[in-house]
């Protein structure tokens, strides 16, 4: 009896510890060769109307003159990034792309808004993406302190004039960021109680709020 409990705890234990890897190869790690080799625009039928003005507008990106510029993380990892000059004196939006994406495919469209306004820009390559180092996501508890950063890069480089000053836009869906324990969603008042703070302590400079 004893024996029979001690395989199964056995076996229960090395399955654990097999999903554990599993679920740090899938979901937080990312190897230099896939860096290297960032993902293809999507191919399927629902993106078929919208592939065609896409490539345009990854070609016009790339087209443009950038910068590329580095700064160092809070804990010693070389971050990197392309400036986009429009105008002198113009504010700057920093824009940092999703989870396992790149700024390219992600703000394209944006990109051209953002020129379109005559904004400059820096289109930051995250931790663990594109030439930005490291191999591992932490899913927002080191890359906060990354953003923070490089707000703080932004407004040393450009300086603090309310006019002039970097642009740092926090995205979010006012249902779905943060809930009662119950599952309900927060009320308006008690939605910017919350936020506010923490925007402020990020280092954001304004919100968006999707899909408004």
């Amino acid at each position: 009896m004893v024996e029979a409990i001690l395989i199964t705890v056995g076996v229960l234990l090395v399955l654990c510890a097999a999903i554990t890897v599993y679920a740090y190869f899938t979901a937080f790690h990312i190897s230099n060769k896939r860096k290297a080799n960032p993902p293809e625009l999507p191919t399927g039928e629902q993106y078929l109307p919208y592939r065609e003005n896409t490539i345009r507008l990854v070609a016009d990106m790339r087209a443009y003159p950038t910068e590329r510029i580095e700064i160092r993380s809070a804990d010693g990892v070389r971050l990197s990034a392309h400036y986009f000059h429009v105008r002198d004196g113009a504010p700057v939006e920093i824009q940092f792309h999703g989870y396992r994406s790149n700024p390219v495919y992600d703000f394209c469209g944006g990109s051209e808004l953002t020129r379109a306004r005559g904004y400059n820009a820096i289109l930051v390559d995250q931790r663990s993406h594109g030439e930005s180092e490291g191999n591992v996501i932490s899913f927002g508890l080191r890359e906060r302190y990354d953003v923070k950063a490089w707000a703080e890069y932004a407004a040393e480089r450009f300086g603090k004039d309310f006019y002039r000053q970097p642009i740092n836009i926090y995205e979010l869906h006012a249902l779905s960021w943060k809930r009662h324990g119950d599952g309900s969603p927060l009320s308006w008042r008690e939605l910017g109680e919350e936020l506010a703070p923490y925007v402020k302590q990020m280092g954001y400079t304004h919100v968006e709020l999707l899909p408004v």
